[in-house]
């Protein structure tokens, strides 16, 4: 994996074996909100406007406008003319086209940090979650994560408990998303490893572990504070990180 900054003008590309990770903060002057602002659909911009707070506006107008100008950049078209169609978990794909194929994306966001993740054409989810103390970490995840899962969190020494939590959590979001899936659908069907230092591997998935092997799961760097990871549907992926500069 590799990391470099680049400017948000140049044009990009996908080599078949590669997946492109992009990490943007979503905290931007007015003057930066406003010009994202004009490459958004008017659907979008309604959506913008349901938002009660200012912030969670803003934020949203940033995700979804360094979200088209990475694709535009992909696939050199502009930003305003990209479409969305949506999936039936509300997640934006963009729309049937022959064009559109030749490129797959995912989009994550939590606090004022926001991942996106771009492969050429093949499934691919991310996810990146801020971590947080006031959680019962050990009784979620006895509710809502695979049983193997529950129980290696709560063998580990709690001051690790944390971390391992959120590690589990990001991979089988990530996991989920890739495969088109809701994350609150057969959750504790999907078993991911957790354990400090341990490989993120997706031990099974829905009772049928044949496909496992054509899936790659990576923890990425989020900075302090963050989790996350992607998932695709690809043995062994060359991952490139980059930071979004405005």
């Amino acid at each position: 994996m590799t990391t470099s900054d680049t400017t948000c003008s140049a044009s990009l590309a996908l080599d078949p074996d590669e997946i492109h990770v992009w990490i943007a903060s979503l905290e931007l002057s007015a003057q930066q909100t406003a010009s994202l602002l004009k490459t958004l659909s008017p659907d979008e911009k309604v959506r913008a406007e349901r938002y009660i707070s200012r912030e969670a506006k803003d934020r949203f107008i940033a995700a979804r406008g360094v979200l088209r100008n990475l694709l535009a950049r992909y696939l050199a078209r502009n930003a305003a003319g990209i479409q969305f169609d949506y999936n039936e978990n509300g997640r934006p794909v963009l729309a049937s086209s022959s064009d559109n194929k030749k490129i797959a994306f995912n989009i994550s966001h939590s606090g004022a940090k926001a991942l996106f993740a771009f492969s050429a054409g093949i499934p691919i989810g991310i996810d990146i979650e801020m971590l947080r103390s006031n959680l019962d970490f050990v009784g979620i995840a006895e509710r809502f994560f695979a049983p193997g899962e529950a129980a290696d969190l709560a063998s580990l020494p709690e001051a690790d408990r944390k971390e391992a939590f959120f590690a589990c959590w990001t991979r089988k979001e990530a996991f989920v998303k890739a495969r088109g899936t809701g994350i609150l659908l057969n959750l504790n069907q999907i078993e991911v490893s957790l354990r400090p230092r341990e490989k993120p591997t997706v031990i099974r998935a829905d009772g049928d572990n044949a496909d496992l092997a054509a899936w790659s799961l990576r923890d990425l760097e989020a900075g302090a504070g963050f989790k996350a990871a992607v998932a695709v549907r690809a043995a062994n992926p060359r991952l490139v990180q980059f930071d979004y500069v405005f």
